[in-house]
């Protein structure tokens, strides 16, 4: 109980910085949303005589990105990868010809193993976390929503997902690959 109360607690405090951010953003441009409940925020919001760019501003950008860029839709056809992810990596990545092999993305990502090599010894260890904690995390959620579609929910197979998922997504991205398999429709309603 005491971890769903913190979790509330968290949702509250962001859901207030979002409002006070809109708020602040409407009164910039000269106009005042009337006080009410936080629910009601966006319909007073819509209410008033809004600028042309207020608009684009106030509202979720990911959703038309996701469906306006051709790479970031065409990944978003990758098991357990939504707006929120293909974006993510669309922007991270920028131009997937500066990686010559998938191997080489996986590393600049960070979700590789890591190695300690002596003499003939090889020892492989945790993903570096080197790159983009953010894209990691981003990997890491997709593959738990892969995982969990399947009926699995080891988290050693979720971190092994979360690293071939970046080699998916380059040969998506770079031959203008096609969904190989399909996922149950809410495995990918799911990821972000």
């Amino acid at each position: 109980m005491r971890a769903e109360l913190a979790v509330r607690d968290a949702l509250v405090r962001t859901r207030t910085r979002y409002v006070a951010l809109a708020k602040a953003l409407v009164r910039r441009d000269g106009l005042r949303a009337p006080t009410s409940a936080s629910a009601w925020v966006p319909t007073r919001i819509a209410e008033l005589d809004l600028s042309p760019a207020l608009p684009t501003e106030l509202a979720p950008r990911i959703a038309v990105f996701a469906t306006e860029d051709p790479v970031a839709t065409r990944l978003t056809a990758a098991p357990g990868v939504g707006p929120v992810t293909a974006s993510a990596f669309v922007t991270t990545i920028d131009d997937i010809t500066r990686f010559r092999t998938a191997h080489e993305l996986e590393a600049y990502l960070g979700v590789i193993p890591s190695e300690r090599t002596s003499g003939v010894q090889r020892q492989l260890g945790h993903i570096t976390t080197s790159g983009s904690g953010r894209m990691r995390w981003l990997l890491v959620d997709a593959a738990w929503t892969v995982q969990i579609a399947q009926g699995r929910g080891k988290r050693i197979g979720v971190v092994a997902l979360a690293r071939r998922l970046p080699g998916i997504l380059y040969a998506m991205w770079r031959d203008d690959a096609q969904r190989i398999r399909p996922l149950p429709p809410a495995a990918n309603q799911r990821a972000g």
